[in-house]
């Protein structure tokens, strides 16, 4: 029952989740094609509203951000549904309170902040499938919401990050340079442990390749056929012995010593 529970809950994160980022782009899409209507109109008519196209020109490019806010909005639903991830263990919630925290208010933004640093300090390589590339651009701009946050995300990252947690792993470290050292050894970890993971996965591949050029299969036939052939010489019968000349050999020294015995 526990299980069911938790699963309609990340269900219903990742459906609102999904639903939020849909009004996002089409509030951006209908006011930039607003805008480039209203601009194409006062252009046309240059005559008359001259003074007018700065004035459109400039409005429009700060109503995207009102647009972007507005649609970025959460819903009623997925608050009531972040307060009550916020009080699980289960790693797989970690999307939705980043989301939370990215884009909530007031009490909600704590309670998920708390809840998300909490969670990412328990995630441990077989988590690596909940921080998709979705996940972790939005999680990117939490590195400088605490320092608490960024302590641990660089946690994370050691266990699930890949070359793009590198890069900001790297960044953080020649940010934080000479500021804070708990900070900068923290990322140090985490960009050692993502070197080590990035290059045992190389050799691996490394191992695991076919050879696909026709030099390789070549080389590969060649091999092959030599093999066969040195088989073949071994246990052709041009190498094995004589037996029927030995045999004769034989009859003959025992004739030759019987006639000798005999005088």
């Amino acid at each position: 029952m526990v299980n069911n529970y938790l699963e309609n809950l990340l269900d219903t994160a990742k459906s609102e989740t999904d639903s939020r980022r849909r009004r996002v782009s089409r509030a951006v899409g209908s006011t930039v094609a607003a805008y480039f209507s209203a601009y194409t109109i006062i252009v046309g008519a240059a005559d008359y509203f001259h003074e007018w196209r700065l004035m459109v020109f400039a409005s429009g490019l700060s109503a995207i951000p009102a647009s972007i806010a507005l649609g970025s909005k959460l819903s009623v639903r997925f608050m009531q549904v972040t307060r009550e991830l916020a009080a699980c263990d289960d790693t797989r919630a970690i999307p939705a309170l980043s989301e939370a925290v990215l884009h909530g208010r007031g009490a909600l933004q704590d309670t998920a902040a708390k809840a998300l640093v909490r969670l990412l300090l328990k995630v441990t390589e077989a988590d690596s499938s909940i921080f998709t590339p979705e996940v972790t651009i939005a999680q990117r701009r939490l590195v400088h919401r605490s320092r608490d946050l960024k302590l641990a995300l660089l946690n994370a990252y050691a266990h699930v990050g890949r070359a793009s947690e590198l890069k900001l792993a790297n960044r953080i470290i020649h940010q934080a340079w000479g500021k804070d050292k708990e900070v900068v050894a923290a990322a140090e970890r985490c960009a050692m442990a993502i070197r080590m993971r990035i290059e045992q996965a190389n050799v691996v591949e490394a191992l695991l390749r076919v050879p696909t050029t026709g030099n390789d299969l070549d080389l590969l036939r060649t091999t092959e056929k030599q093999e066969d052939d040195n088989t073949h010489a071994l246990t052709s019968d041009s190498h094995l012995p004589d037996i029927t000349l030995t045999a004769g050999i034989a009859d003959e020294d025992v004739n030759t010593e019987q006639e000798r015995l005999r005088y």
